[in-house]
């Protein structure tokens, strides 16, 4: 299911990745029920090179409890680092940066029955551990997992947003996997 922002063809195939056409704070995501729990999510993520997004609105991968309760892994470029956020309830909130974003990131984020664990890739190869968060408040198996733009805020599924039109970026998502490690 898909709740684009106001662009035609927010969505597209091309060359075997999911094009996603956003602008800087506007609302661009792709989200499915998660199947299962304690288990890992990951995407490589490529930012085009204009990428005038507004912050927490960078090409993303994320678990979504529900609107107050969400886990996500960012990234960018242009001088942005890859970082991973998160709250409980609309409460609690984490935020950790790590380096700055490549053009290709793969990123992943895995649950455990005591922690999430964040990991993120320049070559698909070599993982670094962004971040790890207790388990704390994240006990139950998270509805959906998303790809996309989009920021915490008032409404479900990080449909919030402020359209900048005239700042219009793609990010591409290619290797998407779901599974047990």
């Amino acid at each position: 299911r898909s709740l684009p922002g106001p662009q035609k063809e927010t969505f597209t195939s091309i060359a075997g990745h999911l094009r996603i056409l956003s602008s800087t704070w506007t609302y661009a995501a792709i989200y499915r029920p998660i199947p299962e729990d304690n288990c890992s999510v990951q995407v490589n993520i490529r930012q085009a090179a204009a990428s005038h997004y507004g912050p927490g609105f960078q090409p993303m991968l994320g678990l979504y409890w529900d609107k107050d309760t969400y886990v996500r892994i960012l990234s960018g470029q242009d001088g942005v680092k890859t970082a991973a956020d998160g709250a409980v309830g609309g409460k609690n909130g984490f935020r950790k940066e790590g380096e700055l974003s490549g053009i290709q990131n793969w990123v992943k984020i895995t649950l455990t029955p005591e922690s999430i664990l964040f990991d993120y890739s320049l070559d698909g190869f070599a993982w670094k551990r962004l971040h790890t968060q207790p388990r704390a408040g994240f006990e139950k198996a998270p509805a959906f997992v998303f790809v996309g733009h989009g920021a915490p805020g008032p409404n479900s599924l990080f449909q919030n947003e402020s359209h900048q039109e005239r700042y219009q970026f793609y990010s591409y998502y290619k290797d998407f996997f779901i599974g047990k490690e």
